[in-house]
């Protein structure tokens, strides 16, 4: 993994990149899936859409495990309130004072803004699992 500078509310920061080496394994697994799906009679992936479709989902997935030790630090330092809208506002507190946290320990950001996905909160929340949920929010 390196990392890459651009300009983030004037200021220099970094995120996470995928590597050369990832990206090319990334190509080459595109290619042999479209050889797979030409003998299929299917029609091919768009290859460069298809690779950078790839690439920055993991990019995400990079910087959701450097973002882990911190949601599971916070989860059990920021209290939620009983039911739903409690555990939501738990949660965004949650994700935003890691992601703070992740900025000024490593001044790196999330490589592409995320939503909320509300219907799987609430499937993790009757689960029980909400610790174990990867999803992110990231305020717009």
């Amino acid at each position: 993994m390196t990392q890459e500078q651009f300009r983030h509310d004037n200021e220099l920061v970094r995120t996470v990149v995928v590597s050369d080496e990832d990206k090319e394994a990334i190509l080459k697994d595109i290619l042999e899936r479209n050889t797979i799906r030409r003998r299929a009679g299917l029609p091919p992936y768009d290859v460069d859409a298809q690779a950078q479709s790839e690439v920055a989902d993991l990019a995400d997935a990079m910087y959701e495990d450097r973002l882990r030790p911190y949601v599971e630090r916070l989860y059990n330092q920021i209290e939620g309130s009983p039911g739903i809208a409690g555990r939501v506002t738990q949660h965004i507190a949650v994700y935003q004072a890691a992601e703070a946290a992740l900025f000024d320990n490593e001044g790196i950001v999330r490589p592409r803004p995320v939503g909320f996905d509300i219907t799987k909160f609430i499937i993790k929340y009757e689960q029980g699992k909400l610790k174990d949920w990867g999803g992110a929010f990231t305020p717009v």
